[in-house]
């Protein structure tokens, strides 16, 4: 049965253990240090995951910056590894901590001497290799990834998308090259292609959904939406019987922006209550003085999915109800 105990992975300076608290670690330094080492023990700290022992970001930024300044021809893998929250909320945190660990282990195992793994955050790891074909590394390390990790008496299963951005595809900086392997490991998760090759137009439509979700704030907040209404009559005599409240959003940089593309980025960025609950308002509104004006008729409004699920929106209802003053026709 495997051990649930991972052994720290990376040495530390001055032969202290690595992966301690920074406090811990200076308890075992002498009364007073010499500088240099506790020099060595910080800038060990500031630059390493305290996690896995792995270089942090920062270390990792400095790396590429200077490959792409010396001119080294070189790939970063973008590498986003799923399932680790639900190792953690099944078996426990202490499950999670050991598949980081041992993913950063078979990570660091399979990749090149001279190249370097990083974690980032949570599940995301990214490592700068020199391998003249890095769509082969990219496989074997998606083999080693996904692989079965053993855990107590169960079997640990992970996924794992992988963006690959060249150094000659996009010069630049290191920024530049992490953004693009980003991109390159979105449109892998879009697609479950698994491993995926940083296009411009992967660029293009990761900055188009940033630009939507931002300015879709300032629209919600700035009065930048309209409703649009559809009516419905009746075959028979062509009698209006109920109008379809429309939300339509005309962005003065970027146009007409068209809801299929609007609602999946609200969706995705907790934006879709607030979206929903001003068609809500505005419908509403728009239904009293339709019945002021002696019209009759019944208002369909669009809901998410996600608003189907959210607890608020019911009040959220009643609410608007409440304060346009407009009474469901049959109520």
């Amino acid at each position: 049965m495997p051990s649930n105990h991972v052994q720290d992975m990376a040495p530390t300076p001055c032969g202290l253990p690595p992966l301690g608290d920074v406090a811990a670690l200076l308890n075992r330094l002498p009364a007073q240090p010499p500088c240099p080492q506790l020099r060595a023990v910080l800038d060990y700290h500031l630059s390493h995951d305290p996690q896995t022992g792995l270089p942090n970001l920062d270390f990792l930024v400095q790396r590429i910056d200077a490959s792409l300044q010396a001119g080294i021809p070189c790939s970063l893998l973008f590498l986003e590894i799923g399932g680790i929250d639900e190792i953690g909320e099944y078996h426990g945190l202490a499950a999670a901590l050991f598949a980081l660990r041992s993913m950063a282990e078979r990570i660091r195992n399979t990749i090149g001497h001279d190249d370097v793994v990083a974690r980032i955050h949570g599940g995301i790891y990214l490592a700068l290799v020199f391998d003249a074909e890095p769509q082969r590394l990219a496989i074997r390390l998606k083999n080693c990834i996904t692989r079965p990790l053993p855990w107590q008496v169960d079997m640990l299963h992970l996924t794992t998308a992988i963006g690959i951005v060249r150094s000659s595809d996009c010069p630049g900086t290191a920024e530049g090259l992490i953004r693009a392997g980003y991109a390159a490991a979105q449109s892998s998760l879009q697609h479950g292609k698994g491993i995926c090759h940083f296009t411009a137009a992967q660029a293009r439509q990761i900055e188009r959904r940033y630009q939507l979700g931002a300015r879709l704030h300032s629209a919600l907040e700035q009065g930048g939406l309209s409703l649009y209404f559809q009516a419905e009559v009746r075959a028979g005599d062509g009698r209006l019987q109920a109008a379809e409240a429309l939300l339509r959003w005309h962005d003065p940089v970027l146009g007409e922006v068209s809801p299929a593309e609007f609602i999946p980025i609200a969706e995705h960025n907790g934006l879709i209550a607030g979206l929903s609950t001003w068609v809500i308002h505005h419908a509403l509104a728009e239904l009293k003085k339709w019945q002021h004006a002696g019209l009759d008729i019944k208002m369909a409004i669009n809901l998410s999915a996600c608003d189907l699920h959210d607890i608020t929106l019911l009040g959220r209802i009643q609410a608007a109800l409440h304060a346009s003053g407009s009474t469901p026709p049959g109520w």
